[in-house]
């Protein structure tokens, strides 16, 4: 059962060692803190005092008769039988970390010299007189970057003076006590003493700024402890277990310690200390999600309200979830100093590569998703087989070269963590030539996509106005591919670039534009009829509908409840019968209808049969529609067929001196109409009413 003693134990680092070590029922933790009478909460309640074996002793390193004490009182504690195996000299303190070499006050030295470097020598020389420190004893002081002497020799601006100088006094007493206690008479050749460097972490003294947690800090510094040597002795360690030079200038090192330093002056996003780019990809991704989220939420909400839903809408949610985890990827490597150059967060270089991998994984992903959506859409408005088959080897294409990208993306490295940790032997694929690769795929089926329709929409019997309002729509997606375009011009900077978290992101803005663009253009053909609808009431200055949409109305007649279901309400409706002035759009409205998927009617070319089957329906059906005064359907009627017509027909119709509208319901003669989803046409599109 290893014996562990840890000094400043009430908070901190120090709670944090006791905390992890005490998960052990092996171990026995004597937790070393200044009083004994207060701030001790956070430490019992890191362990419980029935289950482990971790003790609470009075220790003040600032106390010479303190110290003395302790010794003694541990030795008491023990016993004869049981030494100590790992002694944790953590108390320290950091009073003025504004301190310069120039503004050093003598008190704020001494006070910190006494604690931080006389403190462990001494709690070491009074556990060793009694006798209670193991031959093979690790004796770890907690020291800081600041204490190397080659790397405080590249740090500007020149703060925390009082406290680096002390820690470079630890080291010095390391180097010495490693020396020393391997003499005969002292604990022999097989103790270790080291100096370990914590990192920056949030603790009382690191500040909310800081970038590490203390669980991930002792987590790393225990590993290393437990793994220390013979050949360690005298040594200096991250808590990564990496060493630190303590004479010969190492410049990664000089970086990563200059980045802990300068945090207390540049922590956090918005920081203008140091060059960063930060503040603005966070302000475009924000800007540009609430936009998105603005219109994903309105095409879903109308197609769930209007029971239109279809495998579109399942791209696009699909789109848009994958768009929110990109944002909260980039976010989170914002967070750990994406934006701004690699010296500048060294300690935090791989987390922030490692979400920015993450985030590209996402993008690759999130173009697939987007371009199906809209084959989705064209294959739920379109129903001709050729543009059918032509659509379906598109969607399959564009899908598979998604999923090669995306796995291209996870597997660009061998090991695939050497993707965010170069530090890791192995190899990488050519970023450049593969980034440029994805860009001119996706540009490359974005035109194909977004150009698809255009010409069937061209052969449509529609007005101009009409047809020009749905080529529109289509085109929309070349500011997508505007977007795309300049990203792919940036990537020239990025891609090649040494240093990726500065070089990359005016890439990453143009990115967020380009995949929220996307998701946005996805919404669009769906948004059409209720915005066409809104501007109508704006234009006719009220809410209630236009003397010309009520002509466009045709009110139910009355069923008995057997027979419909619906809401027996009375309305503000219209009736109108099919007249002679209709007869002339029989044909228009067929070429019209071949345009719905799911609907076969009757071409231009049809016989005789068929125009009079057309004919007879137009004249005998009589079909009713209650519509409220904002135009939401409420309620639908039976058919009233005549004899002679299937008994089961698939039609919907409002009568105008334009145009036949159709969209399909289930109509059976005696039963209401099932409550299914309706069809999506080209008509819901165009918005015509």
């Amino acid at each position: 059962m290893p014996v562990y003693v840890v000094t400043g134990a009430n908070r901190g680092l120090g709670l944090e060692f006791v905390r992890q070590l005490s998960q052990s029922t092996d171990n026995t933790v004597l937790a070393c803190v200044r009083s004994s009478s207060s701030d001790l909460a956070d430490l019992k309640q890191a362990f419980k005092p029935n289950e482990s074996n971790t003790h609470v002793l009075h220790c003040d390193t600032g106390d010479l008769s303190s110290i003395q004490s302790f010794a003694k009182e541990v030795q008491k504690t023990l016993g004869d039988d049981r030494k100590i195996d790992f002694l944790i000299n953590n108390a320290a303190v950091n009073s003025v970390p504004e301190q310069t070499s120039l503004t050093i006050g003598p008190d704020d030295l001494t006070n910190e010299i006494r604690i931080n470097v006389l403190g462990p020598a001494k709690t070491t020389e009074f556990l060793l007189a009694e006798g209670i420190l193991a031959k093979t004893a690790r004796i770890v002081n907690l020291s800081s970057g600041l204490g190397s002497m080659a790397v405080s020799l590249g740090i500007t601006p020149r703060k925390c003076a009082t406290y680096s100088i002390s820690k470079g006094a630890l080291n010095s007493l390391t180097v010495q006590q490693s020396g020393e206690l391997r003499e005969e008479g002292k604990l022999g050749p097989k103790c270790v003493v080291i100096s370990i460097d914590p990192g920056w972490v949030k603790t009382r003294m690191g500040g909310e700024g800081a970038i590490l947690e203390p669980k991930e800090s002792i987590g790393g510094m225990l590993k290393a402890i437990h793994g220390l040597g013979e050949g360690d002795n005298g040594k200096f360690y991250t808590y990564t277990g990496k060493e630190v030079p303590c004479h010969a200038r190492d410049p990664g090192m000089i970086m990563a310690v200059r980045a802990w330093v300068i945090g207390y002056h540049h922590r956090g996003v918005w920081s203008t200390s140091v060059p960063n780019r930060s503040p603005t990809l966070v302000i475009v991704s924000i800007v540009f999600l609430v936009i998105t989220t603005a219109f994903w939420t309105f095409r879903q909400g109308w197609r769930w309200a209007h029971r239109q839903r279809g495998a579109d809408d399942w791209m696009a949610a699909c789109a848009y979830v994958v768009l929110l985890i990109q944002t909260v990827f980039g976010g989170i490597a914002v967070h750990y100093g994406f934006g701004k150059h690699r010296e500048a967060i060294q300690p935090t270089l791989s987390k922030a590569l490692l979400y920015f991998y993450l985030y590209q994984i996402c993008y690759k992903l999130l173009g697939g998703f987007t371009k199906l959506t809209f084959c989705a859409l064209y294959l739920r408005i379109f129903s001709q087989k050729g543009f059918a088959t032509l659509v379906m080897v598109v969607s399959a294409i564009v899908a598979a070269g998604s999923l090669a990208f995306t796995l291209g993306t996870v597997f660009q490295c061998t090991p695939v963590h050497r993707a965010w940790d170069r530090r890791i032997s192995g190899h990488c694929i050519n970023n450049e030539a593969f980034w440029y690769s994805h860009a001119a795929f996706n540009i490359f089926f974005d035109i194909v996509v977004f150009i698809m329709p255009i010409p069937l929409i061209r052969t449509l019997k529609l007005a101009r106005s009409q047809k020009t309002g749905l080529i529109s729509i289509f085109c929309l997606g070349a500011f997508v591919i505007a977007a795309a375009v300049v990203r792919m011009v940036m990537l020239r900077d990025s891609a090649g670039s040494t240093d990726p978290t500065w070089g990359s992101t005016i890439a990453l803005y143009w990115t967020e534009i380009e995949a929220n663009t996307s998701v946005i253009c996805c919404c669009l053909p769906a948004l059409r009829v209720p915005f066409l609808n809104l501007w109508r009431r704006i234009r006719d200055g009220k809410s209630a509908p236009s003397k010309a949409s009520i002509n466009h109305l045709i009110s139910p007649r009355q069923t008995p409840p057997s027979v419909w279901s619906g809401p027996q309400q009375s309305h503000p409706s219209v009736t109108t019968y099919p007249t002679k002035s209709q007869h002339r759009y029989q044909a228009d409205a067929r070429s019209n209808l071949s345009a719905s998927k799911g609907v076969s009617m009757p071409s231009n070319a049809s016989s005789g049969a068929d125009e009079k089957w057309l004919g007879r329906a137009l004249h005998s059906s009589r079909i009713g529609t209650s519509r409220s005064a904002s135009q939401e359907e409420l309620s639908r009627a039976e058919y009233d067929l005549p004899d002679g017509l299937p008994r089961r027909l698939e039609l919907g119709a409002i009568y105008k001196t334009t145009d036949l509208h159709m969209s399909m319901h289930t109509v059976r003669p005696g039963s209401a109409p099932a409550e299914e989803q309706r069809q999506t046409s080209l008509h819901d599109v165009m918005g015509e009413k």
